[in-house]
């Protein structure tokens, strides 16, 4: 059996076999300047919200960082986040850019109506889906809106649920819709990413930027590749105000507590900040 590259080494994120150089990145590693606009979360000048405005989800993927799947039943209530938009800013850091994700977003009633009203508050809005039980006249709705970005998320584990001609044929359905396109494939190797990243780029619209990135060991994929250690905590005498301030990236979860990064493994009690509520001008 070949033994497969992991992806956690840093040491082997930039083959030279891969054909599609200017629109395949891996993630870490520097990022080229044709794609910053897409992958580089430093670049906001204000705060970036990652919002995982639910679990549910049409699928129960082997390597769900967040245990997603038929039986979710939480979200996030569309009145916290209505008031978050209109708010604009916490403790007064301005809301940039806000990312909604799940679980399944499009399965959120309320992502129509909260992306026109980010685009109304000057707020860049994206979304990441798995495109699993979503119809493409609903991705339609949300270019409509003004969404900056459209995100499909796949992988061998989504394929299970999506095949990979169905997936492409959605992508090229919408491509050309809105101003930022792209993919993540998550892989435990570098090997397998590439293969499958390079079979999309070959079959997609040449707008379709791809990033392959590790599946990270928290939810469900601690029993693929067992858990990942969690990140450092931050300060526990740290008001929520500086601790958003110093971090300009936070995630809000489906449960509304707030932490103070945008990576997966960054969910856990450690980086927990504070609940939704506590941000909110009541």
């Amino acid at each position: 059996m070949t033994n497969k590259t992991p992806l956690f080494d840093q040491n082997n994120l930039s083959p030279v076999n891969n054909p599609y150089r200017d629109r395949i990145i891996f993630l870490p590693e520097a990022i080229p300047a044709p794609l910053a606009g897409l992958w580089d979360t430093n670049a906001s000048k204000g705060l970036d919200v990652a919002m995982i405005v639910t679990n549910k989800c049409k699928s129960a993927c082997a390597h769900c960082y967040n245990n997603s799947g038929p039986k979710g039943d939480s979200e996030i209530s569309s009145h916290k986040v209505r008031q978050l938009i209109d708010q604009g800013s916490f403790h007064n850091t301005p809301i940039s850019r806000i990312g909604f994700s799940g679980g399944e977003p499009l399965f959120y009633d309320s992502l129509i109506e909260l992306s026109e009203e980010c685009v109304k508050q000057g707020i860049n809005v994206s979304c990441i889906t798995g495109g699993i039980g979503v119809e493409t006249s609903q991705l339609v709705q949300l270019a409509d809106t003004g969404m900056t970005r459209l995100t499909f998320s796949f992988d061998k584990y989504h394929n299970k649920f999506l095949n990979e001609g169905e997936l492409v044929h959605m992508i090229n359905s919408v491509a050309d819709l809105f101003p930022e396109i792209a993919l993540q494939v998550s892989s435990t190797s570098i090997d397998d990413g590439l293969s499958l990243a390079i079979r999309l780029a070959a079959n997609t619209n040449e707008r379709v930027q791809i990033a392959i990135m590790p599946v990270t060991g928290v939810g469900r994929a601690t029993r693929l590749i067992g858990a990942k250690k969690p990140m450092g905590s931050h300060e526990e005498s740290i008001a929520p105000s500086d601790a958003i301030s110093h971090s300009t990236k936070i995630t809000i979860n489906y449960d509304e507590w707030v932490y103070a990064n945008c990576r997966l493994d960054g969910l856990n009690e450690n980086m927990q900040i504070c609940h939704l509520d506590d941000l909110l001008i009541h």
